[in-house]
């Protein structure tokens, strides 16, 4: 009649089904659970229970539970009973008004998940620490202030996400973490980070952006298994040499930060696919960059860059290229090289007066953006009918290139063939220019 070890929420005598898992949508459905069935019940789903205030005693009787989720209940306290769940796996209690937690919480000692976010926590009581068997702990979005020292010794813990609480500074057993894999520390405070970060070994992923940092320790180089790293919207001003180390490092996003420049060791960053350097500042690129053969997205938006090194022809495997509000005044020859390029965004480079005939040897190109190149056309070198955009382009984005759009004429048929352009966008003289020649058709 029902599903294997699985029983309907809803039901107000769930003991004469037999029910290990159930969901109670009210206080008078928990009343009517026969208490000589609480050990049966392994699972409770969630509990959906305005202004519950504090953990029902019933629950804290069902000893054999495993799962428990009460979510935004508006809980202010857990009972101290809460401790004599000795089995529980996974609790979830996020959305709720918690301030504190019991110190009894600390005899869950099978407890493997436990998820506070968007309470009211200042801190974490010792205790927690306890959870010898923890695998994830997540408190997003509370007050923490502070991470007491004893968190190094959750020596199974593999998931922990502080995101966006008060947090400004991390305790040195933080590098005690040796199972450690996913650590999300955005949103916070922080304005250094402890040399002990060097000493999460299994570390893959590690987010830090949205905090205050002005540097980052030598010993971040010593991630030998870290794969992502986000360090936006920080205050660097500089990377460590060290960061070269990271071989393993798949994606590195710097952006808005306050760099003017970057050291070369980052071309040593072999495994590096995402780059991401938007709004730092940074007016040379360094051509160490041209290195990193696995590279397949590049963001350069909102700097100063004037130019591009040559050896950028060298990215075989790039696709995304976004050099996006610089002060660009020409590109490299060397461009046509990149011949797994499908977007190139060249917008707001006011600087920009011409473009080399190479960029129509792009093949795969199916996306580019001009927009707002205001000196495109005005006085360049630029000679009309040289350049052939490649056929391959789909989204072909031109609005406002050039003081006289009208006389920048290598939009060729292939460009607005209706057949293979998805997306076209064009100024207005530009675009009754092609409507006269009879190269598009205004809708009928």
């Amino acid at each position: 009649m029902f599903e294997e070890n699985y029983y309907v929420w809803k039901k107000k005598s769930v003991d004469k089904f037999n029910a290990i898992h159930i969901i109670i949508n009210n206080y008078h459905d928990l009343k009517n659970i026969n208490p000589e069935t609480y050990h049966q019940i392994l699972s409770i789903e969630d509990v959906n229970v305005k202004n519950l205030k504090t953990l029902p005693a019933e629950i804290c009787q069902m000893l054999n539970l495993k799962s428990l989720t009460v979510r935004k209940a508006q809980l202010e306290n857990l009972p101290k009973e809460i401790g004599q769940l000795k089995s529980l796996e996974t609790l979830v209690l996020s959305g709720n008004r918690l301030t504190r937690l019991p110190a009894e919480i600390g005899q869950l000692k099978s407890l493997k998940s436990l998820n506070l976010n968007g309470n009211r926590l200042t801190s974490l009581p010792a205790e927690i620490c306890q959870m010898l068997n923890l695998k994830s702990l997540t408190v997003q979005k509370a007050q923490l202030e502070n991470l007491s020292k004893e968190i190094g010794q959750l020596k199974s813990l593999e998931t922990l996400d502080l995101s966006r609480n008060r947090l400004t500074s991390l305790p040195a057993e933080i590098g005690q973490l040796k199972s450690l894999e996913w650590l999300d520390l955005s949103g916070n405070k922080l304005t250094s980070l402890p040399a002990e970060i060097g000493q999460l070994k299994s570390l893959k992923s590690l987010n830090l952006g949205g905090n205050r940092l002005t540097s980052l320790p030598a010993e971040i180089g010593q991630l030998k298994s870290l794969e992502s790293l986000y360090l936006g919207r920080n205050r660097l001003t500089s990377l460590p040499a060290e960061i070269g180390q990271l071989k393993s490092l798949e994606s590195l996003n710097l952006g808005r930060n306050r760099l003017t420049s970057l050291p070369t060791e980052i071309g040593q960053l072999e495994s590096l696919e995402d780059l991401a350097l938007q709004d730092t500042g940074i007016e040379n690129l360094p051509k160490e960059i041209c290195q990193l053969k696995s590279l397949s997205e590049l963001h350069l938006d909102g700097n100063r860059l004037t130019s591009l090194p040559a050896e950028i022809g060298q990215l075989s495997k790039l696709k995304y290229l976004s050099v996006a509000a610089n002060q660009l005044e020409t590109l490299p020859k060397e461009i046509r090289k990149l011949k797994s390029l499908k977007a190139l965004d060249l917008s707001e480079n006011y600087e920009l007066t011409s473009l080399p005939a190479e960029i129509g040897q792009l093949s795969n190109l199916q996306d580019l953006n001009m927009e707002s190149i205001s000196n495109l056309g005005n006085g360049s070198t630029l000679e009309p009918g040289k350049i052939k955009v490649p056929a391959s382009l789909k989204k072909f984005l031109t609005r406002r290139i050039g003081r006289y759009p009208e006389e920048f004429e290598f939009i060729p048929e292939k460009v607005i063939n209706p057949k293979t352009n998805r997306y076209i966008s064009v100024g207005k003289s530009t675009y009754s220019k092609l409507v006269d020649e009879g190269l598009i058709w205004e809708p009928v």
